[in-house]
């Protein structure tokens, strides 16, 4: 059997066999609207790097030592579990954040006595931690909150964030069994 050469005159012949397989909507959307849809499927697929991404920027945003846990938690725990980060990981960065928006919220009353007091010091106290009265004190903070609340709904929708400690102890067993040949039990 001989297979002749591609070239453009066998592809404009044979037009019907090469996109026979394609969605006539396909054809007709635009290039850049593919691109967009694979950008949106790659930030689904590793939702986690997009969390570990907004805690940087909430850090370098308000730069406090009330938002400092939130790096530490990311790059002393969350990146360093094998796989991934636990169930716990996650519930422990959302209750934290829920915690710093309501501490924030706390302080931007006026009757705290700093609050009435404008100092430009980088390092005065209440600005150092985090609880000096501004405007949109918190919207890094929320937007935080959403990817995470998103990451937590996309493992739940992946069935890995109610039982992750199961499957992995599943998988850990499946791999020694397929090490060791036998279906013998576990000690």
């Amino acid at each position: 059997m001989y297979f002749a050469p591609l070239t453009v005159v066998s592809v404009i012949r044979n037009k019907n066999i090469y996109y026979a397989t394609l969605d006539p909507n396909y054809m007709k959307t635009s290039i850049y609207v593919h691109f967009l849809q694979a950008i949106f499927y790659a930030i689904l697929s590793r939702s986690e790097v997009m969390c570990y991404i907004t805690i940087v920027i909430n850090q370098i945003a308000t730069a406090s030592i009330l938002s400092l846990p939130l790096p530490m938690f990311a790059f002393l725990w969350g990146s360093l579990s094998v796989p991934r980060p636990s169930k716990s990981f996650w519930v422990t960065c959302i209750t934290y954040i829920e915690v710093v928006v309501v501490s924030k919220y706390i302080f931007q009353f006026g009757f705290y006595p700093w609050n009435n007091v404008q100092n430009i010091s980088p390092f005065w106290w209440p600005r150092f931690l985090g609880i000096e009265k501004m405007d949109n004190y918190a919207n890094y903070d929320l937007l935080l909150l959403l990817v995470l609340f998103f990451h937590r709904f996309m493992l739940k929708v992946l069935c890995c964030f109610l039982f992750l400690g199961f499957y992995l102890l599943l998988t850990l067993y499946f791999c020694r069994v397929l090490a060791c040949g036998t279906f013998r039990r576990l000690k």
